[in-house]
């Protein structure tokens, strides 16, 4: 089975997106793994919290909290993708593909070309390659849970609650010095080392894998090929056509309301079955506090 792994904390700036991008991947055929951070009762506390659930809960989409506090709770979530593969519903051959919450997939490209022959499929391998080090983006990352097993065992941590220990003590690159990331929605300040934490802990355990890298399909992207092209929050643009698209980065907060409206357009475009669904939500969640 294939399954589509995505995170998300408490924060309405992220969760907001979970039922919508849900929504997109099943009907790309991947079932969603929708992994929250802090307690199930605190998200249904919370109405948004409530309502995020409820839709994800009518789509069937399968939800995991892994606990912890909403301070540093972004970086937990980023962290939780990593550990899937511990989920007790998988299989050893179900296929695992994470993507972020606010990123919906558009065409072919992406989860798309796997070599049978390779193990692990990492989608754009050419993002970081000037930085010498061994680091790829989290969309997308491919493999079945048996693989992930093996790449994340081969690193120091061997859960979530370690892995996130860990990436608190560890020191940063000189070329980070002073840089941190802004989380949307909080006053949580994040220096940039723990921000990319989940990517570069990866690639240190996917050294260790003895599968990399004769056992990695690595696919390159060039965002200006047809079909590999991104819809970026940075440019927003409403193409006529969306087949030299591989997917779209969404505005964000996307429950804002000019930001909606140009979600809105692409999602009906993207899964036109759940344009009530859509609006309906989008309703119940701005009428929420």
């Amino acid at each position: 089975m294939n399954y589509v792994v995505l995170s998300s904390n408490g924060s309405s700036i992220y969760g907001f997106y979970a039922p919508l991008t849900c929504a997109v991947w099943r009907a790309r055929g991947y079932f969603p793994l929708l992994l929250l951070t802090e307690d199930a009762a605190l998200w249904e506390g919370e109405p948004r919290g409530r309502l995020i659930r409820e839709y994800c809960g009518a789509q069937g989409v399968y939800m995991s909290h892994s606990g912890g506090l909403l301070s540093g709770s972004a970086t937990r979530a980023q962290v939780s993708r990593l550990f899937a593969y511990q989920v007790p519903r998988l299989a050893p051959d179900d296929y695992l593909l994470t993507s972020d919450i606010d990123m919906w997939p558009i065409g072919p490209w992406v989860g798309g070309s796997r070599d049978a022959g390779k193990a692990l499929q990492i989608y754009y391998a050419n993002a970081y390659e000037k930085t010498g080090r061994v680091h790829f983006p989290m969309c997308y990352l491919g493999a079945t849970q048996k693989t992930w097993a093996e790449i994340m065992t081969a690193g120091p941590a061997r859960d979530l609650d370690e892995a996130v220990k860990l990436c608190r003590h560890r020191p940063g690159r000189p070329e980070n010095a002073g840089l941190v990331h802004l989380v949307p929605g909080s006053r949580e300040a994040i220096p940039l080392d723990i921000w990319d934490f989940d990517e570069s802990y990866f690639g240190e355990c996917l050294r260790a894998w003895p599968g990399y890298p004769d056992a990695c399909q690595l696919i390159p992207r060039d965002m200006r090929r047809p079909g590999e092209r991104r819809i970026d929050r940075s440019a927003w643009s409403q193409p006529l056509s969306l087949e030299p698209y591989a997917d779209a980065h969404l505005l964000r907060p996307g429950h804002d309301r000019a930001h909606w409206q140009a979600l809105r357009a692409l999602f009906i475009r993207l899964v036109p079955e759940f344009a009530t669904f859509a609006d309906e939500y989008y309703a119940r969640f701005m009428g929420s506090p």
